[in-house]
């Protein structure tokens, strides 16, 4: 795996992350826009860590 794929694939995790805890949403008229859901950061890293630590393995990271 070449480093700018790596970097493709953690740019993807960290947004599926973002998106998946509701920090952001997907534009639903712009592809690769994402709308700012308002809601606290902190949220998402929570749920992040969750996600990592249950599926390290798994993890681009």
């Amino acid at each position: 795996m070449s480093i700018n794929e790596l970097e493709s694939e953690q740019k993807d995790w960290a947004l599926s992350m973002l998106c998946r805890s509701g920090v952001l949403s997907p534009c639903r008229h712009h592809e690769g826009v994402y709308v700012d859901e308002g809601i606290d950061i902190e949220s998402a890293y929570k749920y992040s860590m969750k996600v990592y630590k249950s599926n390290e393995d798994k993890s681009p990271f």
